[in-house]
């Protein structure tokens, strides 16, 4: 069985992290958004701090990916170096 040249499967999964990552920042945004209406509702917030706390929970939200993606690489590197 033949195998592929290592640049093809480096390629693949960087190619397959990015989809990942991007599917990723899709639900968070959707969480964040939804998250920071559902308690804006819930403590009778007004329309700006709303926005705001959805923005919060969409930066802990990317630090959440940022440490994901950092325990991701130790485990299997996305592209090789050297």
């Amino acid at each position: 069985m033949p195998r592929r040249p290592p640049a093809a499967t480096d390629m693949l999964h960087t190619d397959l992290a990015v989809i990942v990552c991007l599917a990723y920042v899709m639900v968070l945004f959707g969480v964040a958004f939804a998250g920071g209406w559902a308690l804006a509702v819930l403590f009778g917030l007004d329309t700006v701090t709303s926005h705001v706390l959805q923005g919060i929970l969409f930066v802990i939200g990317l630090y959440v990916m940022y440490i994901f993606l950092r325990h991701a690489q130790t485990v299997e590197p996305f592209v090789r170096r050297g």
